[in-house]
């Protein structure tokens, strides 16, 4: 059986800030799992996002506050 490609996991080409916003809004709302180009990984985990390993440039950190819903 072939292996199943994962529908919800993205790894990012780039910081976070060089995609375009509905690069960014379609990963907010699609995915459960994103790697980050300085080897960050953050998951989905009960509705809130959290940085599993932050990496070399701290941009999972980064990632994470821009998907948290504002107050």
């Amino acid at each position: 059986m072939a292996k199943e490609r994962r529908k919800d996991l993205i790894i990012l080409g780039g910081p976070w800030a060089s995609h375009s916003a509905t690069f960014r809004a379609n990963a907010a709302q699609k995915a459960g799992e994103i790697h980050t180009t300085d080897q960050g990984l953050l998951k989905l985990i009960d509705g809130q996002w959290e940085v599993l390993k932050s990496g070399d440039l701290n941009e999972a950190d980064v990632v994470r506050n821009a998907l948290r819903p504002p107050n």
